[in-house]
């Protein structure tokens, strides 16, 4: 019986993610989500997945500090945005609790294409992914 559940929390999670990276489409893109709800609403379920994929507020905020350390007027902007992609990669094949994070950051890294309105709404998401993770968490 207790096997049945954990199959069904996996599948619940793997729903969730599933769910977020069908929303990027729409959270990355200022006209479409105009009032940022779905970016701001995938953020707080990705926060909580991290959260409970035991990902510390440490690990996020080491990450955190690469996209804070991207200029929106930056003229290697996008380079550095497509660096942050294998940055992620090998941290997920560190830590494995990151590899789910690891696919959804991928997902809206690949939808910004070189579009500055873009990588601001990646930015702003990432940020809210910290302050939801935090807000979960209560081990740090």
């Amino acid at each position: 019986m207790q096997r049945q559940n954990v199959n069904q929390n996996q599948y619940k999670k793997n729903d969730v993610i599933i769910k977020i990276k069908n929303d990027i489409t729409t959270a990355i893109d200022q006209e479409k989500d105009k009032n940022g709800e779905v970016l701001i609403r995938i953020a707080e379920e990705t926060g909580k997945l991290l959260n409970e994929r035991e990902v510390t507020v440490t690990q996020l905020r080491k990450i955190y500090n690469e996209v804070r350390n991207i200029k929106l007027d930056d003229d290697d902007r996008f380079f550095k945005i497509i660096m942050l992609k294998s940055k992620m990669a090998y941290a997920a094949g560190r830590f494995n609790a990151l590899k789910d994070f690891y696919e959804i950051v991928k997902e809206f890294i690949d939808k910004i294409d070189s579009d500055p309105l873009k990588l601001k709404r990646f930015k702003q998401f990432f940020e809210a992914v910290v302050a939801y993770n935090r807000y979960y968490s209560e081990k740090e």
